[in-house]
């Protein structure tokens, strides 16, 4: 949807889908924090280890560590500091102790992408303050009992764009777009983004 909202009618494609993507990443963050725990504890975790490939040849910038790396990164932590390039590596210290998502963007994600602070990060990962303009067709799929989405994209925004369409399933919960048969249930929105496609880009 920011793709949509930078580029508008210089956008590379033909139809576009998004699910269950929260409105404000801010309020998202918050809404974890208070009544997410066991969630956002679950996440870090792979968050974590999405930084398992450091090499300080290929890029300095990435890499957390498994164990065995923590000497090598710390290493080059600490002669980045020397050289007064800190801002160049992150602080595998700080990193591995952040608990939770806004300690690991504030210490990770705004230095790994170049934002300001954390609020800046937030900002531009969120929508709501943006309004795709040109002709791609949207198609935006949530559901109405999603727990980890605090705040959806509202309707009254839906219909102000000529060329999107809201989907609001009565249960669901966070992506568990499932149907078929007790014992063989198999994800239905595959196949109904694939038809929003076809039909957006005029293939059928």
């Amino acid at each position: 949807m920011r793709y949509l909202a930078e580029y508008g009618e210089d956008a590379q494609i033909a139809a576009a889908a998004t699910m269950c993507s929260p409105y404000c990443l801010l309020t998202q963050i918050n809404s974890f924090a208070k009544k997410w725990k066991f969630y956002e504890k679950s996440v870090m975790v792979p968050l974590h280890e999405s930084l398992d490939r450091f090499d300080t040849k290929r890029d300095p910038m990435r890499g957390l560590c498994r164990q065995k790396n923590y000497a090598t990164w710390k290493a080059a932590h600490e002669a980045a500091v020397a050289r007064g390039e800190a801002h160049m590596m992150l602080d595998p210290d700080e990193v591995l102790a952040s608990r939770t998502i806004h300690e690991y963007d504030t210490v990770a994600s705004c230095r790994l992408y170049g934002y300001r602070h954390v609020l800046h990060y937030y900002q531009e990962a969120s929508v709501s303050h943006l309004v795709p303009e040109g002709k791609v067709p949207l198609l935006a799929l949530f559901s109405a009992d999603d727990p980890l989405v605090e705040q959806q994209l509202p309707r009254e925004w839906f219909e102000e764009q000529p060329h999107t369409v809201m989907a609001v399933t009565p249960h669901g919960g966070h992506l568990g777009f499932y149907g078929g048969p007790v014992g063989s249930l198999a994800p239905w929105w595959p196949r109904a983004t694939l038809d929003f496609f076809e039909v957006g880009a005029g293939l059928r």
